[in-house]
């Protein structure tokens, strides 16, 4: 995937160029405003780049899902919340095979006793838990997911990310997931993203970025976490 990503606002807000591999997990790291939840709209297509952009990804919009740091909630109950990432095309044998999942990611994650619940009654953390699981439910080409569990204790965080470690092995799609934790990027990413004011200043994995931090925007930013 080739990605050529500049999006201005008031002011430029984002300029990436970078050329990402398909079937791994990266995690895009860095403080507020670097430009992380935007390069995923970006991405998206929820928000559109500046016309100088090229943005070469291999896929169709159906097959590039986004879960934002604020899920969306429906007034539904939790399990017909998730049960909206069915695609409406799927077989009879797919959809059963997607319940079994769904079901199964519930138990895991702590949320099925409030599988019947109003999801607009859940907590902050509650509704990321739906909103995981209902981007999880079936493959995507392309995963993005902003801070998905910045709202979950450790507890949950774990268990959001053993979900998020079985969807890869068994669909062994791309993923791209903005963090502010680099100790969330060691334990789930192939590759860290360190953005700062728009611009990916390095590349590596994650143990490398803690071992041997190379520009002096990283050396700031992991002092202060």
């Amino acid at each position: 995937m080739k990605i050529v990503a500049k999006k201005t606002f008031d002011r430029k807000v984002l300029d990436v160029n970078i050329e990402l591999e398909e079937h791994k997990i990266y995690a895009l790291i860095g403080a507020n405003g670097s430009g992380k939840s935007t390069l995923l709209k970006v991405l998206s297509s929820v928000i559109n780049p500046d016309t100088d952009s090229s943005i070469d990804i291999p896929f169709k919009n159906d097959e590039v899902y986004y879960m934002p740091q604020m899920p969306y909630t429906f007034d539904l109950s939790v399990y017909n919340n998730i049960k909206l990432g069915i695609p409406l095309k799927s077989s009879p044998g797919e959809k059963i095979y997607c319940k079994y999942r769904i079901d199964t990611m519930l138990k895991t994650i702590d949320l099925n006793q409030l599988r019947k619940a109003n999801a607009q009654t859940l907590s902050g953390g509650e509704k990321q838990k739906m909103a995981l699981i209902r981007s999880l439910v079936v493959k995507h080409a392309l995963l993005l997911l902003d801070e998905p569990t910045s709202a979950m204790d450790i507890n949950a965080t774990l268990k959001a990310e053993e979900l998020i470690q079985k969807y890869k092995e068994e669909f062994d799609g791309t993923i791209i997931m903005a963090t502010h934790s680099i100790k969330q990027a060691q334990r789930l990413a192939d590759v860290v993203l360190f953005l700062d004011e728009g611009e990916i200043k390095e590349i590596a994995d994650a143990q490398t970025f803690i071992d041997h931090p190379q520009s002096d925007e990283l050396k700031d930013f992991l002092q202060k976490i």
